[in-house]
């Protein structure tokens, strides 16, 4: 009798002591970081415990994965002046580096508030903004793509 309360008394203390828990995000404190060639975004908390891959989604429980689901916005620059803007987020910003296959064909580009003139080396823009449209001067038709995040 002895040795079976004993055992009891183990098998308790070992349940109390050595159970699972349930996983759970022990705070609510994350970020997301933003730049011209990445994004990063985290929260604190949960480990990851499962990952779950369908070949065209990837889903991890307690770790943000990177948005890979953008889209692609031909834009059509005819020769002298217009007007161009885009409905996406473009996932690298910097105008120098979205124009940088048509160097031979953007003359300048221009909004509200500043001008990308690369003959000249004038980058007053820095990073394309999709809430404002620009004036552009073509020195022959081109056919440009921006991919990036629907707003």
């Amino acid at each position: 009798m002895k040795h079976l309360v004993l055992f009891i008394s183990a098998l308790a203390f070992t349940a109390c002591f050595f159970q699972a828990k349930a996983q759970q995000v022990v705070a609510t404190a994350g970020g997301y970081y933003e730049s011209d060639n990445l994004s990063l975004s985290w929260t604190l908390g949960e480990p990851v415990i499962e990952t779950f891959n369908n070949g065209d989604l990837i889903l991890t429980q307690g770790f943000q994965q990177p948005y890979n689901f953008y889209l692609q916005q031909i834009l059509n620059i005819p020769m002298g002046w217009s007007g161009v803007s885009s409905y996406l987020d473009p996932l690298h910003k910097g105008v120098d580096g979205i124009f940088a296959p048509y160097q031979n064909e953007l003359i300048i580009m221009a909004s509200m508030s500043g001008v990308y003139y690369p003959g000249q080396g004038i980058n007053t823009l820095g990073n394309w903004d999709y809430h404002s449209g620009y004036q552009i001067k073509a020195e022959d038709d081109f056919q440009m793509s921006i991919t990036g995040a629907k707003i």
